[in-house]
């Protein structure tokens, strides 16, 4: 991919018992539908500054840089720091329990949107039960050009079954990658480096049960990126009361 790393490897090293979930449960709070939980993000100071932080690192540094996001007893976020090796185009996320959402960065020539490996972590999260609710959960990721880019979970069952086809065999993943390099690589010269990302990623995600969101600086507004019946991207935001 011309100088761009494809291999971006967002590792995660989970230690739990043996117990997984067969079928999933439901959120112990309701949210009436995306737009309300992207509001509670909208409005959500702090989430901001993390978002400005990380990006302040994806320009300076050259190492990954994230947080660990927990939910806590006050209604708000607690967010514990992590970082990669210099040099290298990965992070480590170790949780300590549960959490609602893993944010991180990418410098350089890293993948403008989520890697691979990213939307994989969405999943390894919930399957090693280290998601405190599927509903409320995100991933986020931050990079130099700034925009930041957002996943959540829209239908966890259709979410399971494209994790079945991808994300439990290395053949699976291995065509989920191919699949990412093949779309981005066809629309680079029409759409350019950051657009032919986006679109290729929009594809990939159709009937994922994942939704993909986008926001530039200073992250207050996130707009949902899908395709059009035209096959265009298009950024729809959301209006709630």
């Amino acid at each position: 991919m011309n100088s761009r790393r494809i291999a971006f490897v967002l590792a995660l090293a989970f230690f739990l018992p043996a117990c997984r979930k067969d079928e999933p449960v439901e959120p112990e709070v309701e949210v009436s539908d995306m737009c309300q939980r992207i509001n509670l993000l909208e409005n959500d100071g702090t989430f901001a500054e993390k978002l400005n932080a990380l990006l302040a690192d994806a320009r300076t540094e050259n190492y990954e840089s994230g947080y660990l996001v927990y939910p806590s007893e006050a209604n708000v976020f607690r967010y514990e720091p992590v970082r990669g090796e210099p040099g290298e185009a990965s992070i480590v996320f170790a949780p300590q329990g549960q959490v609602e959402g893993l944010m991180h960065s990418h410098y350089g020539d890293l993948f403008p949107t989520f890697s691979a490996a990213d939307v994989k972590a969405v999943y390894d999260t919930y399957n090693e039960e280290h998601m405190h609710d599927y509903g409320t959960f995100f991933c986020s990721v931050v990079s130099p050009n700034g925009n930041a880019y957002l996943l959540k979970i829209e239908d966890i069952y259709r979410f399971l079954f494209f994790s079945g086809r991808y994300f439990l065999h290395r053949e699976g993943f291995m065509a989920f990658e191919i699949s990412y390099y093949e779309k981005q690589q066809a629309y680079l010269q029409t759409m350019g480096p950051v657009g032919s990302f986006e679109m290729a990623l929009c594809e990939l995600l159709e009937d994922s049960g994942l939704v993909l969101f986008k926001a530039t600086g200073p992250f207050r507004t996130w707009l949902r990126l899908e395709k059009d019946e035209y096959g265009n991207l298009r950024e729809v935001g959301c209006n709630v009361d």
